[in-house]
């Protein structure tokens, strides 16, 4: 066994998590730091390591190659209120109308803010900012909004971005067969 296992499998997870992310948030500092010109050759090597594929910028084939070159070259200013589950809703309402929206039943900049007495009897509350956050809550009556899942929800190690500031907001529709739908 390799000095690196016998360390991993000495250590408890939840000190072998604090590790991944305090790596993780070095290295994104790292990232974020390069000069311009280093950039698409470092991408190159992180893609390379992530995938086992050469990065093509000139000639992007595949489509994570595609989704690399637009992190190049692509509508940055854009994209920040497309992947935003709130702020894309003005860009839907402007492109193609506002009756193709899921209505809101809430959006709190603090997850202690959420009155769920308010809430119907089921909901989804989704954060903002990525994916992979959503609760989905068939039955308000079996959780308790003050601890567990639900009471950490936007807060703490790991309800942080890379670098360090709290996850953004998150929103609340009510959920259906386990599918996310509105109503008001």
């Amino acid at each position: 066994m390799r000095l690196k296992e016998k360390i991993k499998a000495a250590l408890p997870e939840p000190v072998l998590e604090q590790y991944r992310e305090k790596r993780q948030c070095l290295e994104y500092e790292r990232r974020k730091s390069l000069p311009a010109e280093r950039i698409p050759v470092e991408l190159g090597k992180w893609f390379q390591e992530a995938t086992g594929e050469q990065l093509d910028l000139e000639n992007p084939q595949t489509f994570n190659q595609k989704i690399q070159w637009l992190k190049l070259y692509g509508p940055l200013e854009e994209m920040g209120r497309l992947a935003d589950k709130c702020l894309v809703r003005e860009f839907v309402a402007e492109r193609i109308g506002e009756e193709y929206l899921v209505p809101l039943l809430g959006v709190w900049d603090d997850p202690a803010d959420i009155d769920f007495d308010k809430l119907p009897q089921s909901f989804a509350l989704k954060a903002t900012h990525g994916c992979g956050w959503n609760i989905i809550v068939p039955d308000k009556s079996q959780i308790d909004p003050g601890g567990g899942r639900l009471g950490s929800f936007g807060a703490g190690p790991t309800r942080t971005t890379p670098s360090g500031r709290r996850a953004s907001r998150c929103s609340t529709t009510t959920a259906s067969r386990g599918r996310s739908r509105s109503s008001i």
